[in-house]
């Protein structure tokens, strides 16, 4: 965890921390007041499954339709919701208590960080901080995101469970599943509506603590321009937040993100730069392997170490009718594509300023930047950054489409450009040759001449490992050699 070094900052992560206790003291109780309905819940499954196993013990077939006799099924249910809305009394009060003084905390402290913003940049004077009254924000509490009220959600989850209940039940007889096996099933189900509580308190509670922050800087709109996402950067912070963290927002956008999130905004003063500080992207970056590997899994941990995916790929953004917007983690293959389209984005704009008349022209692919561990060698012989290809070099190395997979070659050019495995002195003065694995026995390898003020692909072609290593051009030209490659 990076160690707060402005006041803003350590008032921050004090205030933030003051919330996350408040959070794990509310979740306490619920799972307090869960534990007796629990357990009278478990005591009526318990008996049914009783008369399951004694019925199976008299050579009783017990079906589906057993459970439908006598109202076996639906008795329980109706206990199930009924205790559940036991519990959804004191899980309302403290939800509710929760998010009140949430509110109560967000009125004094979003004025406080504006002050303490303010003392950081220097004004001492002058500036008057506005702190709404707390009647403009009665509203956040009792209700949900959508306005609708907070306990006809809690309702709803005791239907749930006892629908989440019966299906346990139903699959585990139609199985032929032994009652210690079903009684486990539906010990799961009701845990899994436990759950579902407790998401909803820690998200609410923290959607009331950051929507009452942003009326209030709202309230000092002639002071702050915006606000700043904050999240503590540690193993338990997903790769959204991470890479949300530091991002700047008008103060007319709301705090979109995703359940259980634990974020909050800070406040940015006007006409004033954003003090400098490390960013979750910048934590994780530095984190070893192990941990990254963890936090991000296999698949999107590799993509991220070659370069292919930044955090902010990962960030998908998702509107909902009823929810609004809320932010999620993309799968690698959206990663992926949003990765691509910034990456052309990038290039485009770079070609722009580079080159001009390359950006009108028509009749060029821009394939990608070289890696910055390229820069220095490509730099002694070219200043452009961004490799072009002509429609010309294509219809030429096309008309080879026969020898090998072109359409699968293409698409691999940005990745060997940025990141190639060896880079090798061509035949030719002017030429710089990327290589790249096309598969375990053959390279595709890519001839760039180097212009003063130009990157062009002169061809691509396959050669196999082997042959090409014992080439003496190869063996002469050696530039560059990929760590691990």
């Amino acid at each position: 965890m990076t160690t707060p070094t402005s006041e803003l900052d350590r008032a921050a992560a004090d205030f933030r921390n003051a919330l996350l206790r408040r959070d794990d003291a509310a979740l306490k109780r619920l799972m307090a007041a869960y534990q007796p309905a629990y357990t009278r819940m478990q005591a009526r499954v318990a008996a049914l499954t009783t008369q399951i196993a004694t019925a199976q013990a008299a050579g009783e077939t017990v079906r589906p339709s057993w459970l439908i006799e006598r109202e076996r099924l639906a008795t329980l249910q109706h206990q199930i919701v009924a205790e559940w809305a036991r519990f959804a009394d004191a899980a309302e009060q403290v939800i509710t208590e929760t998010q009140r003084a949430a509110v109560v905390a967000a009125h004094a402290e979003a004025r406080q960080l504006t002050q303490a913003a303010l003392r950081d940049a220097g004004v001492t004077t002058g500036a008057d901080v506005v702190r709404l009254p707390l009647a403009a924000m009665q509203d956040l509490i009792g209700v949900l995101g959508d306005g609708s009220p907070l306990r006809g959600l809690l309702n709803r989850l005791g239907q749930q469970a006892a629908q989440d209940v019966g299906d346990a039940l139903t699959h585990a007889v139609a199985v032929g599943r032994n009652p210690r096996r079903t009684a486990r099933d539906i010990r799961d189900a009701l845990g899994g509506d436990l759950n579902r509580a407790l998401s909803i308190a820690r998200t609410e509670q923290m959607r009331a603590y950051r929507s009452a922050s942003l009326r209030n800087y709202q309230a000092n709109s002639d002071i702050l321009r915006g606000w700043q996402w904050r999240a503590t950067s540690s193993r338990r912070t997903c790769p959204v937040c991470l890479a949300m963290d530091g991002t700047e927002h008008g103060l007319d956008e709301p705090f979109a993100s995703h359940q259980c999130c634990r974020c909050c905004p800070v406040p940015l003063l006007r006409d004033r730069e954003t003090p400098p500080r490390e960013t979750g992207a910048e934590w994780f970056a530095k984190q070893d392997e192990a941990t990254q590997r963890a936090m991000l899994g296999p698949g999107k941990h590799d993509l991220y170490k070659q370069g292919t995916l930044t955090l902010a790929d990962l960030v998908g953004v998702k509107d909902d009718a009823r929810w609004g917007r809320g932010r999620y983690q993309r799968s690698i293959g959206d990663a992926t594509a949003a990765a691509a389209k910034r990456e052309a984005a990038q290039v485009a704009a770079l070609v722009q300023v580079q080159n001009p008349s390359i950006a009108r022209r028509t009749d060029i692919r821009q394939i990608g930047s070289i890696g910055p561990q390229l820069t220095t060698l490509v730099g002694e012989r070219s200043q452009a950054t961004v490799v072009c290809l002509s429609d010309g070099v294509v219809e030429h190395y096309r008309k080879h489409s026969n020898q090998f997979d072109i359409g699968r070659a293409e698409a691999m050019l940005p990745e060997i450009v940025r990141n190639p495995v060896m880079v090798v002195a061509g035949t030719k003065a002017k030429s710089l040759v990327f290589v790249g694995d096309f598969d375990e026995n053959y390279y595709l390898v890519v001839p760039i001449k180097a212009l003063p003020e130009e990157l062009w692909i002169e061809t691509i072609y396959l050669d196999t490992k082997k042959r090409f290593h014992k080439r003496g051009w190869v063996q002469k030209g050696s530039l560059y050699q990929r760590e691990g490659g």
